[in-house]
């Protein structure tokens, strides 16, 4: 045979295989109620297989007459653009060739398989919602504005799709009740207490899910009857025709999302403090905490900007009217992301702020006031003076403080800690701006170790200044919770 015969045969083949989906449908146990097919898509190594038992528990759950679809792409289980369009519309072809009569189509995607079943549920198709496990919709995307229904299942021990990525989701599903309430159940975003990424599927996993996953504090059989549970909430009130059975399910929404809620809020209301626009809030915090017992006699403002700004700006401190303000500057370091990747760090690198010290807020007052009516800094502090390490340890506090009481002995018993070190001291606010800060991880926990610049009343260039750089609380809330339980690296 010719190369060129060897190469057609080779191209042949392939188109073959390209257009090759396994389609396995399960009938609905129910022998009357309306009709709904779930459509099972593969995807990350993954196919029908994995998820015929939490179909089947969804199943069980609903008095509905669920048909399923469970598909397995044969050329290739990485499901992309290309494989979901095949998939679903030849699933839709069996299960009206199995006997489903309604139009009511809803598809499933798992992790990574929701990146690519999102943007197909944005064109005009027979689906009329979607589901995604351990997934979220696209950061630019309010849950309000995309075309269809979409019911989000978070795992509190998701190792590969963070929970505090979900949390981000959720502070944008608030946003939208505000003026669309009934988002609520258009859009539910629901919070599986105890259960992991894995135990949206069963039997083998990929590497990927089995590397990275948390280990769950439900078993697998719980995890599916709870996933079906929230299943039929939303498909019944969605799409059953009896008001009695919608209004229960309305309710169960109900429940489901102020549990959801009291577990996501600290998320947000924690991530909220590092930046808001062009505000930092922790800054503000931090300065009024190194302020102490003269922190009701100033006034505080902030201004986050970007590095060139940052790095030549400095605190200032004056007199206005009845306080005294101070102008504080912060620069907030995020690493790298990727809109696809729900596995990445949601938190920021670093938090620079260039902050007045104690004894500047004392001078400016004396300067102000009768020097009588002032106390001294030395007799007017109940503690230590400042240091970097000593805000590292406020935030560490804070994300303690707002985690839940579950994840908190989850970190104290099998976690990871956080080390806090002692600072590293520039001499310069030069040497301060071009040294970056230091964090590193191994079997022993995070270190952080804040860089720190102070300098004296007596500075020349620099008086009362006190610069650190810093971890946030939502890093160390972020630590806690997710990536103190992963399994430490190797080396380090």
């Amino acid at each position: 045979m010719s190369r060129l015969s060897v190469f057609v045969v080779a191209i042949l083949t392939f188109l073959v295989g390209a257009t090759a989906v396994d389609i396995e449908i399960l009938e609905p146990i129910r022998t009357s109620g309306d009709d709904v097919a779930l459509i099972f898509t593969s995807g990350g190594g993954m196919n029908g297989e994995n998820y015929r038992k939490i179909a089947e528990a969804i199943q069980a759950a609903s008095e509905l007459r669920v048909w399923v679809a469970l598909t397995g792409d044969q050329f290739q289980s990485t499901t992309g653009g290309y494989a979901i369009s095949r998939e679903i519309e030849g699933a839709i072809k069996e299960l009206k060739r199995a006997g489903m009569t309604s139009d009511i189509y809803i598809a499933v995607a798992h992790g990574m398989g929701a990146h690519f079943l999102q943007p197909y549920g944005e064109k005009k198709t027979e689906l009329k919602a979607i589901i995604q496990l351990g997934a979220c919709l696209p950061r630019d995307t309010q849950p309000v504005d995309y075309p269809l229904p979409v019911l989000t299942l978070a795992a509190e021990l998701d190792g590969v799709t963070r929970i505090t990525r979900v949390a981000q989701e959720f502070g944008k599903l608030k946003q939208d009740m505000e003026n669309s309430p009934l988002t609520l159940y258009r859009a539910p975003i629901i919070f599986l207490a105890g259960t992991n990424h894995g135990q949206f599927a069963s039997g083998s996993k990929p590497p990927r899910i089995t590397n990275n996953d948390l280990e769950p504090a439900t078993s697998e059989a719980d995890a599916h009857k709870l996933i079906g549970k929230h299943v039929d909430s939303f498909l019944t009130a969605s799409f059953s025709t009896s008001p009695a059975k919608v209004e229960i399910a309305l309710r169960e929404l109900e429940e489901a999302y102020s549990e959801a809620r009291e577990k996501f809020e600290p998320f947000v209301e924690v991530k909220a403090l590092e930046l808001s626009g062009n505000f930092s809030r922790w800054t503000v915090m931090i300065q009024s905490h190194i302020a102490d017992d003269f922190a009701d006699r100033i006034q505080i403002n902030n201004q986050v900007g970007r590095d060139l700004w940052f790095y030549s700006s400095k605190p200032t401190i004056l007199n206005q009217g009845d306080l005294v303000t101070i102008q504080t500057n912060t620069l907030v370091h995020y690493g790298l992301s990727n809109p696809g990747i729900y596995s990445m760090r949601e938190s920021p690198l670093e938090i620079d702020m260039k902050l007045k010290s104690i004894e500047a807020i004392s001078e400016a007052l004396s300067d102000r006031d009768d020097q009588s009516s002032v106390d001294k800094p030395g007799l007017s502090l109940k503690r230590a003076p400042t240091t970097c390490k000593s805000l590292n340890q406020l935030a560490l506090d804070v994300a303690l403080n707002f985690s839940s009481p579950e994840a908190v002995a989850r970190y104290k018993t099998r976690g990871r800690p956080i080390v806090i070190e002692d600072d590293y001291e520039t001499s310069t606010s030069l040497f301060w701006s071009i040294t970056p800060f230091k964090w590193w991880e191994n079997k022993a926990g995070f270190h952080v170790k804040a860089i720190s610049f102070a300098s004296s009343l007596k500075s020349m260039w620099d008086p009362g200044m006190l610069y650190c750089k810093l971890m946030t609380p939502f890093r160390a809330m972020e630590w806690i919770n997710f990536d103190s339980l992963q399994t430490p690296p190797t080396l380090g």
